[in-house]
């Protein structure tokens, strides 16, 4: 199950065009979430932060931790940074359709998601995440 959700994220990832974006979100729980935006210069992700640094998820702080530890920028919020966040332009080709982002970029981003889904924030299933895309 996970294995196909992750390969099926790295392609749609792959296919996001600047400035549109998509939400993941656990549907019991949709304070719970990644979500992507593409611009000309790559990718930012995001995961839903806890309370105390503004975001809207009741992590415990082993859960803030397990983020860190996957890759997950801390939340920030002196500088309005309330969710984690890892920006997967720095130091990388842009992420984008007509750019030169390689399978690996997407496939990355997909494990990351996948593993905060089901490892951390605890999702059993992929059929419990909700998507919406847009502009």
């Amino acid at each position: 199950m996970w294995d196909e959700f992750e390969t099926a994220l790295a392609d749609r990832l792959g296919r996001l065009r600047p400035d549109e974006f998509l939400v993941l979100s656990w549907r019991e729980h949709p304070e719970l979430f990644v979500q992507f935006l593409a611009d000309r210069d790559g990718l930012i992700a995001e995961c839903a932060g806890p309370a105390e640094a503004g975001g809207p998820a009741n992590l415990d702080s082993g859960q803030q931790s397990r983020l860190v530890q996957l890759g997950w920028g801390a939340p920030d919020k002196r500088l309005g940074f309330p969710n984690y966040r890892t920006d997967w332009a720095a130091n990388r080709p842009p992420v984008n359709t007509a750019g030169g982002a390689t399978t690996d970029d997407f496939r990355a981003v997909a494990s990351l998601t996948t593993r905060t889904f089901r490892d951390v924030l605890g999702v059993p299933s992929p059929a419990q995440i909700e998507a919406e895309a847009g502009k």
